[in-house]
């Protein structure tokens, strides 16, 4: 069954300058299930889950509305409790717990309203009601001071106070919120405006502490000086993009609040040593000036990453055409008994499809474990 689509409401709240939007919210949702004669019976808790207020607002918030005149309440359980709730309209009398609608509406009681009601709600027309003295001008957030602010006033408009200043621009903070944002990007530009034409430096800014830093709070006494100090440091990295990128992911991936600088260079430093090493032993120069094109066969294959790490040492010795066999065998070799296990076990056929997309007379590819020459 659909709620009540509409409320009955005194007119003359509209124009009540103590209320608020709680009050009316409150009024409203009592003004929504009253019967014939106005009365309606409903919990505080019931009120407050309807219109998104806490109980303790509303207990506030009805309060005000017994004390101004537009809602009067009858206790009628063995507690005492407040139960039944109406909109001041001056109609009928409260009921009993078990009168019905149609028992009210036949009851001699129920035709005795004031004649001389103008519309208007006043501490006349409230008489006979719960209010024995004049109507008051309710409660404020003055009347809340000794008690302190819980967690039941946090959505209570009344008790924030309103100012007609206009709002002030927040300060800036090194925190998370715009504040923050502005002085790091502020920061930024200070330190790249130093050596405008370093591109170098202008990468490390933008690659690695941008995004570092507008995301994560750098915990430095000085933001300016820290940058200028990290930019200068790993601009002389020479880092490549992927490993820029890399280093910011593992960073940010880390979920911290803050990043101190010593953090940064931690992780600029893993990113180097993960590099490739570099070949310590020399090929067929003839042969080797193909290699690129070999390592970018297998970049396609394998991802730039682990193809650089896995056949960075290797080198290509020579090709051999041994007589009467009918076979193209490459020789490549490599200084790292290691690298040369790795490839042997899982990346055979990936290096021999990229080889001999560069060669493709080769028929066999011999591997073999070479000392460098200064050893």
């Amino acid at each position: 069954m659909a709620g009540p689509r509409y409320s009955i409401i005194p007119g003359d709240f509209a124009s009540e300058p103590r209320a608020d939007i709680a009050h009316f919210r409150v009024l409203c949702e009592i003004g929504r299930h009253t019967d014939k004669s106005g009365w309606c019976r409903i919990k505080q808790v019931k009120i407050g889950e309807k219109i998104g207020f806490t109980r303790e607002t509303v207990n506030r918030k009805i309060k005000d509305l017994v004390a101004w005149g537009y809602v009067e309440k009858r206790s009628n359980d063995t507690t005492g409790r407040a139960i039944w709730y109406r909109t001041v309209m001056d109609r009928g009398e409260p009921p009993t717990m078990d009168e019905t609608d149609d028992a009210r509406e036949h009851s001699p009681k129920a035709a005795r309203a004031p004649q001389d009601f103008d519309g208007h709600v006043s501490g006349r027309s409230h008489v006979g009601c719960n209010s024995k003295s004049p109507i008051t001008s309710g409660m404020t957030a003055t009347d809340h001071i000794r008690c302190g602010r819980t967690r039941s006033h946090y959505n209570d408009p009344s008790l924030t106070p309103l100012s007609n200043d206009p709002p002030h621009p927040p300060a800036k903070r090194r925190g998370r919120g715009r504040g923050k944002v502005d002085e790091v990007v502020s920061a930024l530009r200070e330190v790249a405006a130093e050596k405008p034409n370093d591109e170098v430096r202008r990468f490390a800014i933008e690659r690695v502490l941008r995004p570092l830093a507008t995301q994560r709070r750098l915990d430095a006494p000085s933001l300016v000086g820290a940058l200028n100090c990290l930019a200068d440091w790993i601009s002389a990295q020479d880092l490549s993009s992927d490993e820029a990128r890399m280093l910011v992911d593992k960073v940010l991936a880390e979920r911290r609040a803050t990043v101190k600088p010593a953090d940064v260079t931690d992780a600029v430093k893993l990113a180097i040593s993960s590099r490739p090493r570099r070949r310590q032993i020399e090929g067929d120069p003839g042969l080797m000036c193909h290699w690129p094109e070999v390592l970018a066969a297998l970049e396609k294959r394998l991802g730039k990453v682990r193809a650089q790490q896995s056949f960075s040492t290797f080198v290509i010795d020579r090709i051999d055409e041994p007589q009467g066999t009918g076979r193209v065998i490459a020789r490549v070799s490599t200084h790292l008994d290691g690298a040369l296990r790795h490839v042997e076990l899982s990346l055979t056929s990936q290096f021999r499809a990229a080889f001999c997309a560069v060669f493709p007379d080769v028929t066999d590819i011999d591997f073999s474990i070479r000392k460098p020459a200064y050893e």
